[in-house]
């Protein structure tokens, strides 16, 4: 076989190597609406069931943080929509428990998260501690924009509508809010880190898989 050939050959086994082993295809427009919706599903699942298994620590959730996560993952900002307001909506039909003014407020001070996350795509270049800094500082402000908003919809509903009632609406909400904090941090934090470590993972094979076809190649 002649040198140029044997370039040409090894030059396509590159290029289809590249084609279809990309980490690119994880994080451009080419990630397929299988994988997102893959993902969809496992934010559903994970959102949904911790609303019940960690009924006992209140406002301890993941949902702000899978919000945050899914706007800045998801190619298409309707699908983290989407999976927000399904956790959501499903679990509030089991657990009930307040209304229709609160439910809308809790799903727009949440639903936050995912423009934040929009916002937050372009921190993918930046050093990871720049970038978890980010994380640190869009949970924190995920916290108060819940505490703000939803009481303040929490005193409308069941408070006098007084200066007294604001502040003891407020004063009692409170102790729930370094459990909405400590939530929104700690769930932040584990998505990203879990999303990174896939990704590294996934860097790593595909340079393993390229480099065996790359010496295949050269050896043919």
């Amino acid at each position: 076989m002649s040198d140029k050939a044997t370039e040409d050959k090894t030059g396509k086994a590159e290029m289809k190597s590249s084609a279809q082993y990309s980490p690119d295809q994880n994080s451009g427009s080419t990630r397929s609406l299988k994988v997102e919706l893959l993902v969809l599903s496992l934010i559903f699942v994970v959102g949904f069931s911790s609303r019940f298994l960690l009924g006992d620590l209140p406002n301890f959730k993941p949902v702000a943080a899978l919000a945050l996560f899914g706007g800045f993952y998801f190619q298409r900002s309707t699908l983290a929509v989407l999976g927000l307001v399904a956790i959501l909506m499903v679990s509030d039909f089991f657990l009930g428990g307040y209304t229709l003014s609160i439910a809308l407020t809790v799903y727009f001070s949440l639903g936050l998260g995912v423009w934040l996350g929009r916002r937050f795509k372009r921190s993918e270049s930046r050093s990871l501690p720049a970038r978890y800094g980010g994380v640190a500082t869009a949970s924190f402000v995920m916290a108060v924009v819940f505490f703000a908003l939803t009481n303040l919809a929490v005193w409308g509903a069941w408070y006098p509508a007084t200066l007294e009632g604001f502040v003891a609406c407020y004063v009692s909400a409170i102790p729930f809010f370094k459990y909405t904090l400590a939530g929104n941090l700690f769930f932040s934090v584990a998505a990203f880190g879990i999303y990174d470590v896939a990704k590294s993972i996934l860097a790593k094979r595909t340079s393993s898989v390229q480099s065996s076809v790359g010496c295949a190649a050269s050896s043919s």
